[in-house]
């Protein structure tokens, strides 16, 4: 019984931590994909609020070029405002810094980097991501309403916001999973405890079944070996199922070897006169 016991066990044990590595690797991918969502959704909200503000600030349905345009110390505070929104600078279509916090970086060229072509094509670029300081940097066009990039904005964006969902998210997920896991092995329990009750019963009847016939076998041969005369069982088959004592003295074969042989080959049955039946 115990060994049963033991069986159980191990078997919950193995179901447990199978289900712990699958909660684990789950949780492992599911995390990173989680996170690039909501840091890529953070970075459009960035370049949508900086957009909404250009039109505020800058004729956009016009032709003109942000580097003959003024009120850019404005623009620049109006971005700025934007929670989580630091360290901007503003980027002419030509790739030359026109405004930055840093003076040193005024009149540089970014034309060769490769967020500025990202970005003058229209496309907002992640540049990089400061995980430590949970920071993202990114490069976002200023386009008019037809489409054209009038200019571009570079700036940095907190991730504290994509932080804070993607870890509701993942408490929400390890709950769900932690669930799903805890009643996935009450089942298999469950399961596996009946099968194994159903086993113990099966092996149980078995045994008291093969005791049973043990029994009547023992009883049959004391009955045969106290009868005085010779006694000879044939099952329907015409085989040899018993042969006692006394059949053994007068046939001179012992019971194992005749038992379940035909017995036409081993007794010849004759009459009075001793003529041989047939």
């Amino acid at each position: 019984m115990r060994a049963k016991f033991d069986l159980r066990v191990k078997f919950l044990l193995l179901v447990t931590i199978s289900f712990l590595v699958i909660i684990s690797l789950i949780y492992i991918f599911t995390k990173n994909e989680i996170r690039n969502f909501f840091i890529e959704r953070t970075k459009e909200i960035f370049s949508e609020q900086i957009q909404n503000n250009a039109k505020d600030f800058f004729n956009l349905n016009q032709q003109y070029s942000l580097k003959i345009s003024g009120n850019y110390k404005e623009f620049i505070d109006s971005i700025e405002e934007i929670p989580g929104i630091t360290d901007v600078k503003l980027i002419d279509p030509n790739g030359i810094i026109i405004f930055s916090s840093s003076i040193t970086d005024i009149g540089s060229s970014v034309s060769k980097d490769s967020s500025f072509s990202s970005a003058i094509n229209g496309e907002t670029k992640l540049d990089n991501i400061d995980y430590e300081k949970n920071i993202l940097n990114f490069t976002t066009p200023i386009k008019s309403s037809d489409g054209e990039v009038r200019g571009i904005v570079r700036a940095k964006g907190l991730l504290s916001g994509a932080i804070d969902q993607t870890n509701y998210y993942l408490i929400k997920i390890i709950i769900i999973l932690s669930s799903v896991s805890f009643i996935y092995i009450l089942i298999s329990y469950i399961i596996f405890s009946n099968a194994s009750k159903s086993i113990e019963e099966q092996d149980r009847s078995i045994t008291d079944k093969s005791k049973a016939l043990e029994e009547e076998r023992e009883l049959d041969e004391a009955i045969m070996a106290s009868v005085a005369e010779s006694l000879i069982v044939i099952n329907k088959d015409g085989q040899i199922v018993l042969f006692n004592p006394e059949a053994e003295k007068i046939t001179g074969h012992k019971l194992d070897e005749v038992e379940y042989r035909l017995y036409k080959k081993i007794l010849i049955f004759c009459d009075k006169e001793g003529k041989e039946l047939r």
